[in-house]
């Protein structure tokens, strides 16, 4: 009888080694490490973005509003989206979570809803928004602001690194600028 030899061919690697494996983990983690504080502060900053640019279209509206009914339109400052949260007309006011847009029949730049028309309720993201003339502003039938001087939309990070800016002039234009803020001007901000 005949035996048959068989040659025996090298089997094809399949998988990692351990070390491989380890290389590999430690670089994703190295570029983890490195991606998600850049890919965070993407986030906050398109959030921010989202904020102005909705701010913007707020202010914008309640002008349009303003000089189409030829009555005093108000936004101000609220916390549960129903009522407004104060009535200061001068200091720097709390964060806005919410605005509510309205036509003032009293003037009163605080919205009573057996007497105001809403007009607006938004929701404005999760980032704090101040502004500097109190809990409200109101335009007045030509297009103008009432108040003493002009006042501004501080929008900032949840870090608090950078703050876009809507400057409102007593004319009714917005002006947008970005900076970055201080420390000082940190610690100022509720």
């Amino acid at each position: 009888m005949k035996q048959s030899t068989v040659l025996s061919r090298p089997i094809a690697q399949r998988g990692l080694t351990l070390w491989e494996l380890m290389i590999s983990l430690a670089l994703l983690v190295v570029l983890y490490s490195v991606a998600l504080p850049a890919f965070s502060q993407m986030l906050q900053h398109a959030r921010q973005g989202a904020a102005v640019e909705q701010m913007q279209g707020l202010l914008a509206l309640a002008r349009i509003e303003a000089v189409t009914r030829r009555q005093q339109v108000s936004l101000c400052r609220s916390l549960d989206g129903e009522f407004c949260a104060g009535e200061a007309r001068v200091g720097l006011s709390g964060n806005w979570p919410y605005a509510l847009l309205f036509v003032d029949i009293e003037r009163s730049r605080v919205f009573d809803p057996e007497r105001d028309r809403l007009l607006r309720v938004a929701t404005l993201p999760d980032i704090p928004v101040s502004w500097n003339r109190g809990d409200s502003l109101s335009y007045q039938p030509d297009g103008t602001v009432s108040g003493g001087s002009n006042g501004t939309f501080r929008i900032r990070t949840a870090r608090g690194d950078r703050v876009e800016s809507l400057v409102i002039s007593l004319a009714g234009r917005v002006r947008r600028e970005r900076s970055q803020m201080t420390p000082d001007e940190l610690a100022l901000e509720p």
